[in-house]
């Protein structure tokens, strides 16, 4: 009687989780953006669209909060392919600036969703703003700074685009140094986050992140 031999499981390696890629966006929604409101609109979703196409590489989720007299989370951690683009209707400049308030509640909620994440991602917070801080309720500047500085310490990236002629100082009064700030046009935000974009490209193909660019 012949035996019936079992062919041995080779058992394959397993891979190693991809990080996800995260982006937090604070977007200036004050008055003095109106003139420049539908550059904004066209750059911000160009931006998305992007975001969605690198999604095919890794996953890539998205927050934006923008920022008048109050902050409002439009985005909370969606999926990138999924994220709706801005339209006037959710994009109508208007009111102060609290962009410390943006700030906070964009750490806060991206603390929330990492708690749950076995392989920590990779996290980048982008400000955009034409102004300064005139306005927000819940934040102050020190405890913004203190959770700039502690979450840089635990490998996320803060970047800060403005149009103000303090921008450099603005940065560096929130812990964000010179070498992730860049000083711009408001007229030139759209182009400015297009200009940009290649570099999250790059982040999520390669896993490497790059210092902001200016505009060529």
């Amino acid at each position: 009687m012949s035996k019936i031999v079992k062919e041995s499981k080779v058992k394959k390696p397993r891979k190693s989780k991809q990080k996800d890629l995260w982006i937090a966006v604070c977007l200036d929604e004050s008055g003095s953006m109106n003139s420049t409101r539908d550059t904004v609109i066209s750059g911000v979703n160009e931006f998305l669209g992007d975001r969605a196409k690198d999604s095919e590489i890794r996953p890539v989720k998205i927050w934006i909060n923008k920022f008048n007299s109050k902050s409002t989370t439009l985005v909370n951690g969606e999926d990138a392919k999924s994220v709706q683009n801005l339209t006037k209707e959710t994009y109508s400049p208007n009111g102060w600036t609290a962009l410390l308030d943006s700030v906070g509640e964009s750490v806060s909620l991206i603390d929330t969703a990492i708690k749950g994440e076995k392989v920590k991602p990779d996290v980048v917070v982008l400000i955009v703003t034409d102004g300064q801080e005139n306005s927000s309720k819940e934040y102050t500047k020190e405890t913004v700074k203190t959770l700039i500085e502690s979450r840089t310490k635990e490998g996320w990236n803060f970047e800060y685009f403005g149009s103000s002629l303090d921008t450099f100082n603005d940065a560096k009064s929130l812990g964000i140094s010179k070498g992730q700030t860049i000083m711009f046009s408001a007229a030139k935000t759209g182009q400015m986050l297009n200009s940009n974009s290649a570099r999250y490209t790059r982040q999520a193909k390669f896993g490497t992140y790059t210092a902001p660019e200016e505009i060529v």
